[in-house]
């Protein structure tokens, strides 16, 4: 009937007579058997066709709409009356087919289970048919995380259907399974409904009873309060006990200590574990120091549940000289959960003025490079508006120190002093201890203040902070005379800059022509914390031409020609900028030119301004002009011509050419944007290349000598004259910095099949010169990971821009030339293959095993190559260590660690392993030249596998029997392998 119908579906059932009844049921009888005869059960909705979809779709819709009349029917009738029989037979195929309906069908199971729920509570005739699957499917809705409270009043209301399971039967296992996850569920545990079931359930059957205990005790951490009403309180003490002395210390399992501690977190939600808990938590302290990352952020986790608990005190666990410690040498992940912690403790915004600022003095105090950290991320637990009201708190009371100081040294600054104070404030209380000479505290205090205002600097140009921005400029305009005459000169002088660079020029020109002076007055070796606050705030200030008109005096080369600019300019120009002697008989500052244009680059707000001043870069990159020159000359210079060896040096040449092509990069980006930037740059990334292959790598024969320690002995290379050294370090350097580029690059030019290509030709032929150049080999790993990254989100993402350019033959021989370096640098010089390089090829590693089982291409099939790589070196590396007296027997581990993290990675996914394995079985097979060392390195390289699937123990088995088979025919004592030892 329509739902607008003044008739409903049960008022036209009450009517039908008996006859009409059983015509009415035998009818459907016979379209369910029909509709179910013709349904597929085993297949997955992916598995269909189009049509074939739309019909079980159908299929499904029919049989919904029949249990509407079979529910509207049964909920008309009495006990007393009749049941249909082809009724019954309805109810009892629904019934059987209730558990293997697909998902899509959740509608429909749930009108079942309500048709079976009605004949039992009805007691109609059968209704114990209608029991095994009702319980099941009831069971697992009970046990999904968002079911309901009338779930569990359900299952309730069912309980005595329970009694009818023969439990001693293998059949009801898997509901026994399920009544046992029920003391798992929160929601059995939190609600009376629930803990009545669990009740129920113990007095189900004796046997089960002693399976309940079990659940319990192996899922103690994840209890509640129902266990400490039903358990006793020595056992519970016992189990506590033993988790926290003995599995929260487990060495040998990070997963163990993690998940002991995310337990002990659930169990604290209950507040009558709470007085076992606080005797017993301070027990696990160090874990503050855990190694393991996952285990501190859990660790740190439980501490803030700790903090809103009434009855335990997080100090009381671990002190806070041990938290201090730890967020200032720990990750951001962690550092930011300390801050969480410690926040209210440090920053009480509840509390007056007095106590914030004490707070602050004993947190600078305590540990100054803590608080730093602490400060930075701070104000994500605060209102921008907190955070400016407490800038300014603390502002003012670094004011009043200020004055105190100098009210002693002399009274008529005191009066200076107090016309410039921003506000009367609050009083000082708790704090006359600290003076302007506590150098710690003040210098903690403008940083905090330079910290806090960059933090906010941006929210604050937001229409809705501008009350906050404005009272902000306000008040730190009128103190910060007073600060920079007091600490321009020392330690705190860069956070003045960084205070002064948050404020409009207009408020801060007298600060800004002493930045600026003092920019100009740097030594060419500056260092970069000497200049980035002085550049950040003139850049702010807009003040970035001035500092580009500096940097473009500044790179005057010595080359061995006059300056380039100067002669193309002609006589006439040049007698034109010879009155200007102020500029160009300055002193050339050409490496702080470059490491300030570096600086630039690099930060975000500085870049933004550089990139707008077109005309200067242009200049500044025809100054960087003479530099390629230069590198060209040194390197196709030979023997003792020192006329080639001028000034600038090395690093400066390096630099510089750094330097250039990064800001070419950036420039044509911003000016081709209206065009195609992408183009343009792929353009230039392939010039940059050849620039190098046409240049650099003919003239350079021997830069397997780069100067990276590779000579034990530091002693002089012999035959190789000063020029030729030069030569190879400046090659070196070049290599070392185009790489930087072309990686730089990649960042933001989308890769097609000629620029993959080229880069991929470019490092095989640095590889196999640079066998021994272990930054640039890195650098060669991290560029082809991104090739190869690229190359899977071709087949993954959603972007059509990627394109596979790493599933072809020329791509599988250059990284397999570069995996063949990698594992000689480490068996040449293990000590100069550090975790970034291991981590850099783990991941090429696995994404080129992830393109390869997603592409199914035969043309680079990554696996082949990395199983014969890892037979061949581990072979290689065994005999090597054969002949060195190293090896008494082969029962132990004789695998290289970098060849063991190379099988770890292949045995990551069981099919994965497998397939390993079944390459390894062909290497077996197919090799005309089997012998004992490929033997003895395949029997390393097994015992490294997982071994979890059958079919991979199947292969690894047939490996072991072909060894076997040679080495019972073979002649162990030969020539090849002749030794006692064997």
């Amino acid at each position: 009937c329509k739902r607008n119908s003044s008739f409903s579906l049960p008022e036209i059932l009450q009517k039908v007579n008996k006859q009409e009844s059983r015509q009415i049921w035998k009818g459907l009888l016979g379209i369910c058997n029909s509709v179910l005869g013709d349904f597929n059960f085993h297949l997955a909705e992916n598995e269909f066709q189009e049509q074939e979809l739309q019909d079980r779709i159908a299929a499904i819709d029919c049989l919904q709409e029949m249990t509407k009349v079979i529910l509207a029917s049964l909920q008309i009738k009495t006990e007393q009356d009749e049941i249909e029989p082809s009724l019954q037979d309805i109810a009892t195929i629904l019934h059987g087919v209730l558990m293997s309906l697909p998902e899509t069908a959740r509608t429909l199971q749930d009108s079942i289970l309500r048709i079976c729920e009605l004949w039992w509570c009805k007691d109609f005739h059968g209704k114990e048919v209608m029991v095994p699957h009702m319980v099941s499917y009831l069971l697992m809705k009970c046990l999904q995380p968002e079911t309901a409270l009338k779930d569990i009043k359900r299952l309730w209301q069912i309980r005595n259907c329970l009694l009818l399971l023969d439990y001693d039967d293998p059949s009801a296992d898997p509901i026994k399974l399920l009544l046992l996850r029920c003391y798992m569920q929160p929601m059995f545990l939190k609600t009376d409904e629930g803990r009545r079931i669990l009740t129920y359930i113990f007095g189900l059957q004796v046997s089960m009873i002693e399976e309940i205990h079990a659940t319990i005790k192996n899922n103690i951490p994840f209890s509640s309060s129902i266990f400490w009403e039903l358990i006793p309180v020595g056992v519970l003490n016992s189990l506590l006990n033993k988790l926290i002395n003995q599995l929260a210390n487990d060495g040998a399992s990070t997963g163990v200590r993690c998940a002991v501690i995310k337990g002990l977190s659930f169990i604290l939600d209950n507040h009558l574990s709470q007085p076992s808990l606080k005797t017993l938590l301070p027990k696990l302290t160090n874990h503050i120091h855990d190694i393991s990352e996952r285990v501190r952020l859990a660790f740190i986790d439980l501490l803030i549940l700790v903090k809103g608990s009434l009855g335990i005190k997080f100090w009381e666990i671990v002190p806070s000289e041990h938290l201090l410690t730890r967020l200032e040498i720990d990750t951001r992940e962690v550092a930011g959960k300390i801050v969480e912690l410690l926040f209210n403790s440090f920053i009480p915004l509840t509390r007056g003025e007095d106590v914030q600022v004490t707070r602050c003095v004993t947190l600078l105090r305590t540990n100054s490079v803590a608080a730093r950290k602490f400060y930075q991320f701070a104000s994500g637990f605060m209102s921008v508006e907190a955070t400016g009201k407490y800038i300014i708190t603390l502002c003012r009371y670094l004011l009043s120190c200020i004055e105190s100081g100098l009210r002693r040294q002399d009274d008529d600054a005191k009066e200076n002093i107090s016309n410039s104070n921003i506000d009367n404030g609050a009083e000082n209380e708790g704090n006359d201890e600290v003076t302007i000479h506590d150098e710690k505290v003040m210098q903690g205090l403008v940083e905090t203040i330079a910290i806090l205002w960059t933090q906010i600097f941006d929210e604050l140009k937001k229409p809705v902070n501008e009350g906050i921005c404005n009272r902000l400029n306000t008040k730190i305009a009128k103190a910060l005379p007073v600060i920079w005459n007091t600490f321009k000169i020392g330690p705190s002088a860069a956070a003045t800059i960084t205070i002064a660079g948050c404020l409009p020029a207009a408020q801060v020109s007298a600060i800004s022509q002493d930045s600026y002076d003092q920019l100009i007055s740097l030594p060419n070796d500056a260092p970069r914390d000497k200049f980035d606050y002085y550049v950040s705030s003139l850049c702010m200030w807009g003040r970035c031409d001035a500092i580009l008109e500096r940097i473009v005096n500044w790179l005057q080369y010595e080359t061995p020609a006059k300056d380039p600019i100067a002669l193309r300019e002609g006589p006439s120009k040049r007698k034109t900028r010879s009155k200007k002697t102020d500029l160009r008989n300055e002193e050339k500052k050409p490496q702080l030119a470059l490491q300030i244009l570096d600086f630039m680059m690099r930060d975000d707000k500085c870049r933004l301004r550089l990139l707008s001043c077109h005309d200067k870069l242009h200049t500044i990159m025809q100054r960087l002009v003479p530099c390629l020159e230069h590198i060209k000359n040194i390197v196709e210079k030979s023997g003792n011509n020192s006329d080639a060896i001028r000034e600038p040096s090395n690093f400066s040449l390096s630099f510089a050419f750094e330097i250039y092509h990064r800001l070419l990069f950036h420039v044509a980006f911003e000016e081709q944007k209206n065009a195609n930037p992408v183009e343009f740059l792929r353009d230039k990334v392939c010039d940059l290349i050849n620039w190098v292959r046409r240049i650099i790598l003919p003239n350079i024969e021997n830069v397997n000598y780069k100067k990276e320690g590779l000579n034990r002995n530091n002693k002089k290379r012999k035959n190789t004259s000063k020029t030729d050294e030069i030569k190879v370090d400046l090659a070196s350097d070049i290599l070392q910095n185009v790489m930087t580029v072309v990686h730089d690059a990649l960042v933001f030019v989308p890769t097609n099949a000629k620029l993959a290509g080229d880069i991929l030709q470019f490092i095989g032929l640095i590889v196999e010169q640079l066998i021994n150049g272990h930054q640039i080999l890195l650098q060669s790993v991290t560029i082809v990971s991104h090739l190869a990254r690229h190359s899977l989100f071709s087949y993954v993402g959603n972007d059509s821009g990627y394109v596979d350019v790493c599933s072809n033959s020329v791509a599988l021989e250059i990284i397999k030339l570069l995996i063949e370096a990698w594992l000689k640098l480490s068996e040449r010089h293990s000590h100069k293959v550090n975790t970034s390089m291991n981590g850099a090829v783990s991941v090429l590693i696995w994404t080129l095993i992830r393109l390869q089982c997603i592409a199914d291409t035969t043309d680079a099939n990554y696996l082949k190559i990395f199983c014969e790589l890892v037979v061949c070196d581990t072979q290689f590396h065994i005999k090597k260590l054969w002949n060195e007296d190293k090896i008494e027997n082969f029962e132990g581990d004789h695998i290289k660690s970098v060849v063991a993290a190379i099988v770890g990675i292949m045995c990551r996914n069981s099919d994965v392993e497998r397939r390993c394995a079944e390459e390894i079985d062909s290497i077996l097979m197919n090799n005309s030249q089997v012998d004992f060392w490929l033997c003895a390195a395949v029997v390393q390289i097994l015992r490294q596998f997982r071994k979890g699937d059958r079919r991979t123990v199947n292969t690894l088995r047939h490996c072991m029997e072909e060894m076997e088979k040679y080495l019972s025919n073979a002649d162990i004592v030969d020539d090849q392998i002749n030794d006692s030892r064997l």
